[in-house]
């Protein structure tokens, strides 16, 4: 009885490459902050391009009314009894 030969595979070993990063340039241009009114007709252009739609919402809505708060359900708690400290304490004695 022979035991069958296994050869090995050969190992392929990657030499590691160098990899230079460039950091892109970063612009210091800061728009002016957007004002409300005209602004909303300048971004209807931008916005119909996108494909998005402006929705807007304004501060004069009603606040809507708080409803009360429902009844607690279930029984009341009892009242822990509170036990005193400042009494000494007294032995009882019970029969058997």
């Amino acid at each position: 009885v022979e035991a069958p030969v296994v050869e090995a595979a050969p190992v392929v070993v990657e030499a590691p490459v160098a990899v230079e990063t460039v950091a892109a340039p970063v612009s210091a241009a800061v728009e002016a902050p957007v004002q409300s009114g005209d602004s909303v007709q300048s971004l209807a252009p931008t916005l119909e391009e996108s494909g998005l739609i402006l929705v807007q919402t304004s501060n004069d809505a009603p606040i809507a009314a708080v409803a009360e708060a429902p009844a607690p359900l279930g029984r009341p708690r009892r009242r822990r009894v509170v036990v005193s400290e400042d009494a000494p304490l007294q032995m009882v004695e019970t029969k058997d």
